[in-house]
C-alpha cells in the first residue's frame, strides 16, 4: 500500500507529528522530512490489514516519544541546577499585603495544578 511507503509519516497516520507539535525554540524537534497526507491517512483507516499495521506504527511511536521524553527530562536535570531555590540570593521586595496575598494565592494554584498534572501522568 502507499501509506507504507518509507517517505511517509507513520506518526501522522495513527495520530499526530510530534514535529508540527513541538516548536518552542530552545526545545524544538527538527521539522519532520516525510510526507503527512490525509488523503494517505483515509486509505490508511481504510487498507483490509489497518490493525496490523497501526499495531506496529503506534508501538514504533510510542518508542519515538519515549525517547523525545528521555530527552526533556535529560535536559530539565541539567537545568534545574542552574535554577536557585525560592527566595534564595537576590534582593528581598516588600509589596503591599493585597498584592502579596495575591501573588500567595497564584503560587498555592499554580503548585495545586502541577500536582494534578503529575498525578495525571502517573
Amino acid at each position: 500500500p502507499d501509506f507504507a511507503d518509507r517517505k511517509i509519516c507513520k506518526n501522522f497516520l495513527v495520530g499526530f507529528c510530534p514535529h508540527d507539535w513541538f516548536t518552542v525554540n530552545k526545545r524544538q524537534l527538527e521539522p519532520c522530512t516525510k510526507v503527512h497526507s490525509e488523503f494517505l491517512r483515509s486509505q490508511f483507516e481504510a487498507h483490509p490489514q489497518t490493525d496490523k499495521y497501526r499495531c506496529e506504527y503506534e508501538d514504533m511511536f510510542v518508542s519515538y516519544l519515549e525517547k523525545v521524553v528521555g530527552d526533556c527530562d535529560k535536559f530539565i536535570a541539567r537545568e534545574r541546577i542552574k535554577c536557585r531555590e525560592k527566595g534564595a540570593g537576590g534582593k528581598q521586595v516588600r509589596l503591599p499585603t493585597a498584592e502579596q496575598e495575591r501573588i500567595d494565592e497564584l503560587e498555592a494554584k499554580y503548585a495545586k495544578m502541577i500536582k494534578e498534572a503529575e498525578e495525571m501522568a502517573e
